[in-house]
């Protein structure tokens, strides 16, 4: 969708720039410094240990998983993809590189935003179509009530006709 993919460029302007700060620890410290809210950063080696900088009002079990094994770790290089954390509580958009050292720079984005705007986007709907529902039936009867009028008209005048009122003709 329109949002994930605005989302992936955004991780791939933030990963290039993070690349050229991942040099060395020093320099990845101070780019947690800079860290976004809902943005996580790490350097990890092929085989999984490394480096993760977050927000702290994450928890371990909140981060997604890393690629672990150099099958896994070539799969998702230069590749944008959705994980879900841990403990599955949320979902995020990882993007991971490779680093001049060989070892694999992750960051990753929780989708909430997303999530959000997608729950706000179901209710609209919901909500505009429950109001047009409504507006269309109460056209529709209104229309359905004036068409019967002259109908309402008839049986007046047949039920005074019927009382012996043989003016009503």
């Amino acid at each position: 969708s329109f949002l994930v993919a605005r989302m992936d460029n955004q991780l791939k302007t933030y990963a290039g720039q993070a690349a050229n700060w991942a040099g060395s620890q020093q320099q990845l410290q101070v780019l947690s410094l800079f860290l976004p809210p809902e943005y996580l950063v790490s350097v990890r080696s092929v085989s999984g240990p490394g480096l993760t900088y977050y927000s702290a009002s994450f928890t371990p079990d909140d981060l997604p998983p890393f690629a672990k094994g150099l099958d896994q770790v070539n799969e998702h290089i230069n590749v944008a993809y959705t994980a879900s954390s841990v403990d599955g509580k949320y979902l995020w958009r990882v993007r991971s590189e490779r680093l001049s050292n060989d070892s694999v720079l992750y960051v990753a984005q929780r989708m909430s935003g997303i999530e959000g705007a997608t729950t706000r986007m179901i209710w609209v709907d919901v909500l505009v179509g429950v109001g047009v529902l409504i507006a269309l039936a109460s056209l529709g009867a209104a229309v359905v009530r004036q068409s019967l009028n002259p109908l309402l008209a008839i049986e007046r005048t047949a039920g005074r006709i019927a009382a012996g009122d043989l003016t009503q003709r």
